[in-house]
């Protein structure tokens, strides 16, 4: 059911990427002519105080100001109206084949164009069913054998001795889990569309905060946030880019917490709480003791890796097993 939830709500943000994106395109596409027709009413006026009266130096170098920032907008937006690889222009890149291709290639942010490779390799698109199996099954086993038996009696012993006993479980089933979504799934589906960008994640485990965690572990939802929540907050909203940090955390805490909710089929917000709780952890973060000492906050950030996923499961499974 998880499985299910993460893959609708990520179709749903291909989805807003796809309408927002060329919703945007098309305002572009209409700005263009009246940006060219501004440039060409400012060099005519600046014709006409050459011809008629001794140009002043400062009205010029303000003139020209003007006209260098508008010419720079026009060439932004001629340049994002085409495609990063063959030039697409758009709107030529709306078609239905555009749209399911999108759909099926590892981004949540829509392109014009994307990078392509130039063939497909098979046995490493097998490799890569094969370890997304493999991996799968493996994580079946620990749950079975390792997670379920303590979730199951977690509401007959203390909730330190569950937190500890599920500490190492839990832990390599986020590492697998991890593994099976970036390295397996992402990378086949991207060798089956001939998606170049196989840039799915960074070093993340040598992340000191957690915001530095949050941009590096998960690409692809960290351009959506990136792009359409945090940089359209910004420009359209006029907020902060504090406020804006803010609101992208908050939306995606909410949604995390939408899988939770819907695996479980009930409302408790301990992923949610324990989500939001980083902000003060971000902030401790940044305190200078920490910030020029790398290794003390990469271990302040594995501390709270290897307990966070134990205290979720310990929360929900108590609350499950009490209140049935």
């Amino acid at each position: 059911m998880g499985s299910f939830v993460i893959h609708c709500i990520a179709m749903l943000m291909k989805q807003a990427s796809y309408l927002m994106s060329n919703v945007d395109n098309f305002w572009r596409l209409q700005e263009i002519p009246l940006l060219q027709a501004e440039i060409a009413h400012l060099k005519a006026d600046q014709q006409e105080h050459h011809r008629n009266d001794a140009p002043s130096f400062k009205l010029e170098e303000e003139s020209n100001k003007e006209l260098t920032a508008i010419q720079l907008e026009l060439d932004q937006f001629e340049s994002d109206l085409k495609g990063k690889v063959t030039g697409l222009p758009f709107p030529q890149n709306l078609t239905f084949v555009n749209f399911v291709d999108y759909m099926a290639i590892p981004s949540l942010v829509y392109e014009i164009e994307y990078p392509r490779t130039d063939r497909f390799r098979p046995i490493y698109f097998l490799w890569k069913v094969a370890g997304t199996f493999g991996t799968f099954f493996l994580i079946v086993s620990i749950v079975e054998h390792q997670i379920t038996p303590v979730l199951e009696i977690s509401h007959e012993i203390t909730f330190v001795t569950s937190i500890m006993r599920l500490l190492l479980p839990f832990m390599i089933c986020f590492l697998l889990v991890f593994f099976i979504i970036f390295e397996f799934i992402c990378n086949a589906f991207a060798e089956l569309t001939f998606f170049a960008d196989r840039e799915f994640y960074e070093d993340w485990w040598n992340s000191t905060t957690f915001d530095e965690y949050a941009r590096r572990w998960n690409k692809p939802v960290h351009e959506f946030l990136l792009r359409h929540v945090y940089l359209e907050s910004m420009t359209t909203h006029n907020m902060s880019r504090h406020k804006s940090s803010l609101l992208t955390f908050f939306i995606s805490s909410v949604f995390h917490e939408l899988v939770m909710m819907m695996t479980g089929k009930r409302l408790r917000p301990w992923l949610f709480l324990l989500q939001m709780f980083q902000i003060p952890l971000i902030y401790m973060a940044g305190m200078p003791f920490i910030k020029r000492n790398r290794t003390l906050g990469n271990a302040l950030f594995w501390f709270g890796m290897f307990l966070g996923p134990p205290l979720l499961g310990a929360l929900y499974s108590r609350d499950h097993y009490m209140n049935p």
